[in-house]
């Protein structure tokens, strides 16, 4: 009985192990893996740091021009240089902006999903575990049941057994002494 409850419960538990695995594997096709999400976010980061260094070193450069002598250009020449480094530079800053701004959008779109799965991955497992241990909880008491019964039945045998042997002692003649001869 013990033996088939313990049959029952490691059934159970290779059953959940099972349903476990189909949802992973159900979850995965349908979206990115972690890994790949969190590839993907390194990626972005990576992007957003060069990005962030190239806006950095074109605001240097105007300072740098600024300082260094006047060349022997004519003013005008200066003065165009001047708009295109100016004009250069606040397209860097908004390009910058924009990567900031579109990183930062995939790295909570990408957390969002990675989120989601693991929570459903967690609360199915805990239903299932649940369920799992109410079922076994339940056949243990079956079994307790079952040994009590059984143990009952023995206490029955046995006191039926006294009886018979206590009436059938009596009429069984002794036994001849080791010493006589028949």
């Amino acid at each position: 009985m013990v033996d088939a409850f313990l049959s029952a419960a490691h059934a159970e538990f290779a059953r959940l192990q099972a349903e476990n695995r189909t949802m992973r594997e159900r979850l995965r096709p349908d979206g990115p893996s972690v890994d790949d999400l969190a590839e993907r976010l390194e990626r972005l980061t990576s992007e957003l740091t060069a990005s962030e260094r190239r806006r950095r070193d074109l605001r240097a450069e105007p300072a740098h021009a600024r300082a260094a002598p006047p060349a022997t250009a004519p003013g005008e020449f200066v003065a165009i240089a001047q708009q295109f480094a100016d004009s250069y530079v606040g397209d860097a800053a908004r390009e910058a902006g924009a990567l900031r701004n579109t990183a930062r959008g995939t790295a909570d779109r990408i957390l969002s999903e990675a989120h989601l799965p693991a929570s459903t991955i967690d609360s199915d497992a805990r239903a299932g575990h649940h369920e799992a241990i109410g079922r076994l909880s339940g056949d243990r008491a079956a079994a307790l049941v079952e040994i009590e019964r059984l143990n009952e039945q023995v206490d029955v045998l046995h006191d039926a057994l006294r009886v018979r042997m206590t009436r059938e002692v009596p009429r069984i003649p002794p036994a001849p002494d080791a010493g006589q001869q028949p």
